[in-house]
């Protein structure tokens, strides 16, 4: 563990790495219960993920062009990939990923490189509804803001005239619902670092690069807005452990979809719970 964690380098993500991100949501981001839950249509077609590699690309380039998003990368040696467990279910569905990605995603880092991107973050510095600047955080250049317009004026002409066959549009319409309703709540409308994603290459978890991208975030939390920030998050139970190591403490449940009356649940009102935590930065090592 300690010998492969110091084969890692985290840093700002560029827009090259954008390749292997999106090799990484297909492959392994698919492994959170959100993901099957909303992308449950891949599971039928796997080319209707040429939908969530469009979406996701504008969404990580807006991410890059947005000085209030913060996106870091774990880098390692390519051999790292050498070394994995080849056994399971997961591993056998992050292969069949793995290998529609190298063959529709352009430049994805791999075989020939020296070193691949094996895990990502997606960090917002939201202000919320607070009238001072909590965040050190610059403003867009004339260059991000001509580009972003752009962007999203792509994305919203593509929306009009085109339905995304990558999601089950029920169950979107349950999880939008669902964080409407959070994001109203006294957490998310405070100033905060929101924690959007934390993926780790399904050939390299549980060998410590998950915390490395999170340590990175806390650290430009703590830079940009000092002791007292609010870090929140919603978790895979998977990943819980991590988070409460780390000094997370469970506040919420985030709930997408509907329970009937007498508890039973259907395929249209199936419900996924993830458990909502916050660190409070300088009391994350408090009892």
């Amino acid at each position: 563990m300690t010998d492969f964690k110091h084969k890692i380098t985290v840093r700002a993500a560029k827009e090259s790495d954008i390749p292997t991100i999106l090799t990484l949501v297909l492959t392994s981001f698919s492994n959170f219960p959100f993901f099957t839950y909303i992308y449950s249509p891949l599971a039928t077609n796997p080319d209707f993920a040429h939908d969530t590699v469009y979406y996701w690309r504008k969404r990580l380039l807006l991410g890059l062009l947005d000085p209030q998003t913060s996106i870091v990368v774990a880098e390692a040696p390519i051999e790292v990939l050498g070394d994995v467990d080849e056994e399971g279910e997961s591993f056998k569905k992050g292969k069949v990923a793995q290998d529609w990605s190298e063959r529709n995603i352009p430049g994805v880092r791999g075989k020939g490189d020296a070193s691949v991107v094996v895990g990502f973050a997606i960090w917002q510095f939201n202000q919320g509804s607070a009238s001072s600047q909590t965040f050190k955080i610059r403003e867009k250049t004339l260059y991000e803001k001509i580009r972003t317009y752009l962007i999203v004026l792509e994305v919203s002409a593509w929306n009009k005239v085109y339905q995304r066959k990558d999601q089950d549009p029920h169950r979107m319409g349950l999880f939008l619902d669902a964080m409407g309703n959070l994001c109203q709540t006294e957490l998310y409308t405070a100033p905060h670092v929101y924690l959007d994603n934390l993926t780790v290459d399904f050939r390299c978890q549980r060998k410590g690069i998950g915390r490395l991208l999170m340590d990175a975030g806390v650290s430009r939390a703590r830079e940009t807005g000092g002791e007292g920030v609010s870090l929140v998050t919603e978790a895979s139970l998977m990943g819980l452990g991590l988070y409460l190591k780390v000094g997370f403490k469970e506040v919420g449940k985030f709930v997408i979809g509907n329970e009937s009356e007498d508890g039973n649940r259907d395929r249209e009102n199936e419900v996924i719970i993830l458990p909502v935590l916050q660190m409070i930065m300088g009391a994350e090592n408090s009892a």
